[in-house]
C-alpha cells in the first residue's frame, strides 16, 4: 500500500464528495459546489489535507483555528481503507499542526460509532449530542404560513449577519462556542455555492430581519438541510420559527427537493417541538467532541 498525505488539489473535488458523501450523511456538497469552496481559498489558519492510496483519494481531512484560538478538524476515512493507520497519519499531523499554533481547545463532530472509538482513543470527550431529523417532503402536509415570507435573494444578506451571530451564539453546548466572525459568514452563507437564496426564506419587520431560516440544498440528489434558524430575542413565542420554517419547506417542494434534514440540540426543546409538529422524524445521532481545555 502506497500511502501519500497531501494537500487537496482542485482536481480532487468530485473524489473527495464521493469518500465523505458516504460518511457523513449530513452533506450536501456536490463536486462543483466543494471545488467553488477550494477556489475561494482557506483562512490562513486552514489545511485542506486528502489521503491517497495508490494514487486514489480515500480519505479528506480539513482543520483550522477559529478567532478565538480554539481549534477543530474532521477526519473521514473510506470504511474500506479503514484500521490501516490512515486516519491515525491524519490526525497525529494535524494535532501537531494545531498544537504548533497553540490551538485550544481541539474539537471534532462524529457521526458513527467508528469516528466515536478513534475521538475518544485520543482523548475526546463528548461535549454535545445533536439529533438528525428527516422529513418527505413528497408527503408532507404543508399548509400556507400564517407570516409572509421573503426569499434569502431578495434581502442585503449581509444584513442578515446580526440575527445570525446571535442564533449561533444560542446554540446550547457544554463549552463556549466560538463565535461567528465576518469571513465566517462570508463563507457560510453570503458566499456559499450551497445555500440556495429561494428556499432559505427572511421575516422582515420594518426593513429589518426578525427571523430567518437558511437551506443549503443538493438539487442533483434531491435533497436539503436547514442549516440554522433564528428569531430575533424580542420577537420570539409568536410562531416566527414555525412560519419560516413552514415557507422553507413549501418553497423547497415545489423546486422539486423530496428530503429534507435539521438537526437540533437535544436541549433545544421549542425547536425540536416546532420540528415534530411540521412532520420532521428523528434518525442519527450526531455528537460534538471536545480535547483540552480552552483558555
Amino acid at each position: 500500500m502506497q500511502l501519500t498525505i497531501r494537500t487537496v488539489r482542485l482536481e480532487d473535488a468530485a473524489a473527495v464528495v464521493a469518500v465523505t458523501g458516504v460518511i457523513d450523511t449530513t452533506s450536501f456538497a456536490t463536486a462543483a459546489s466543494f471545488r467553488a469552496l477550494l477556489e475561494g481559498g482557506a483562512p490562513e489558519t486552514t489545511e485542506r489535507l486528502v489521503a491517497e492510496v495508490d494514487g486514489d483519494v480515500v480519505a479528506w481531512a480539513p482543520s483550522g483555528m477559529h478567532a478565538d484560538g480554539s481549534g477543530w478538524l474532521w477526519v473521514g476515512v473510506d470504511a474500506a481503507y479503514r484500521r490501516r493507520g490512515i486516519g491515525t497519519a491524519l490526525y497525529e499531523r494535524i494535532e501537531a499542526r494545531l498544537g504548533a499554533l497553540a490551538a485550544t481547545p481541539l474539537r471534532t463532530q462524529i457521526n458513527d460509532e467508528d469516528g466515536r472509538a478513534f475521538a475518544e482513543q485520543r482523548g475526546f470527550v463528548r461535549t454535545n449530542v445533536l439529533r438528525m431529523q428527516s422529513l418527505d417532503l413528497r408527503t408532507v402536509d404543508l399548509p400556507e404560513p400564517s407570516v409572509e415570507t421573503l426569499p434569502l435573494r431578495a434581502i442585503d444578506v449581509d444584513s442578515l449577519l446580526p440575527l445570525y451571530t446571535a442564533a449561533h451564539a444560542d446554540i446550547p453546548s457544554a463549552s463556549p462556542r466560538p463565535p461567528v466572525t465576518d469571513d465566517d459568514f462570508r463563507r457560510e452563507v453570503s458566499e456559499s455555492q450551497l445555500i440556495d437564496p429561494d428556499a432559505s426564506r427572511v421575516v422582515l419587520e420594518d426593513g429589518e430581519p426578525i427571523a430567518f431560516t437558511l437551506v443549503l440544498a443538493n438539487r442533483e440528489q434531491r435533497r436539503a438541510g436547514a442549516q440554522m434558524t433564528g428569531v430575533r430575542h424580542d420577537r420570539r413565542g409568536r410562531g416566527l420559527a414555525y412560519a419560516v420554517k413552514l415557507a422553507s419547506l413549501r418553497e423547497a417542494r415545489a423546486a422539486g427537493l423530496e428530503t429534507m434534514l435539521t438537526a437540533n440540540d437535544l436541549e433545544n426543546a421549542p425547536m425540536l417541538a416546532v420540528n415534530r409538529k411540521l412532520g420532521f422524524e428523528a434518525t442519527v445521532l450526531i455528537e460534538d467532541y471536545e480535547k483540552g481545555n480552552a483558555r
